[in-house]
């Protein structure tokens, strides 16, 4: 199957497949983040829908040629879903970013991975804008963080920072004023994985410069219906609008 005609209709054995905007959603997230999981994919972009019709589309896309998965033994409920040649051909083309993909995924990374891309389908949903992943930046900030998101119309761009391990307070400062350096963000959103580490950032917070703004949730709070942000100065409104 050539990639010209996966833009339109083929056939899958005797059955009609329509390549949907979804689709190639679902495969670019792939491609940007190293892999996707089937809870991601019936949480972010299934909600409100039957799981099993999550699961029908993906097996559609295997079977196209398009993912793969990838077993990853005693570390996931599932196999985590990855894009073959073809579907990295395809996403590559709906992506700005060349994003080199890793023969396989780090087990010592895949946790604190999974994370950020769950915040990344989050935030989507949240804002309208670009996620530019981690891959993406290595040559452009002194301080590099999980994912970049930057909004469509205004340009802004808010660095994300998934905190899921304890860094020493002295530590921390010090990376907060690494960011008073970096050109060009105006708020550093820090994402804190349980309540340990909320209240423990929360307390760092305290000692961080008046540049850029420094903004913190936790996880759970950021999927629930009502994200509340916290900075230096109080509760952020930054959930509520689609672009900031």
């Amino acid at each position: 199957m050539q990639l010209e005609e996966l833009k339109s209709t083929y056939q899958i054995g005797a059955q009609r497949f329509i390549l949907q905007p979804r689709d190639i959603a679902i495969l670019r997230c792939c491609y940007e983040q190293q892999f996707l999981m089937y809870e991601q994919i019936e949480r972010f972009y299934f909600q409100g829908h039957d799981p099993r019709n999550a699961r029908r589309r993906i097996i559609k896309l295997k079977k196209a040629g398009l993912l793969r998965a990838e077993i990853q033994l005693g570390l996931t409920k599932h196999h985590l879903l990855r894009v073959t040649e073809m579907g990295r051909k395809l996403a590559q083309e709906s992506s700005p970013f060349d994003v080199p993909q890793s023969k396989k995924v780090d087990p010592a990374t895949l946790v604190h991975d999974r994370i950020v891309t769950d915040v990344r389908l989050r935030l989507s949903a949240l804002w309208d804008g670009v996620w530019i992943p981690e891959k993406s930046l290595k040559d452009n900030y002194p301080q590099i963080p999980d994912g970049i998101f930057q909004f469509d119309t205004t340009g802004t761009s808010f660095a994300i920072e998934i905190e899921n391990s304890l860094k020493g307070k002295s530590r921390f400062v010090s990376i907060l004023k690494e960011w008073q350096r970096v050109e060009g963000v105006p708020l550093v959103f820090f994402i804190a994985t349980n309540r340990k580490l909320f209240e423990a950032i929360r307390a760092c917070l305290v000692h961080a410069p008046s540049k850029p703004a420094f903004g913190l949730v936790e996880l759970d709070s950021l999927m629930s219906d009502s994200p509340r942000v916290h900075s230096p100065h109080g509760l952020l409104d930054i959930c509520t609008k689609r672009v900031l």
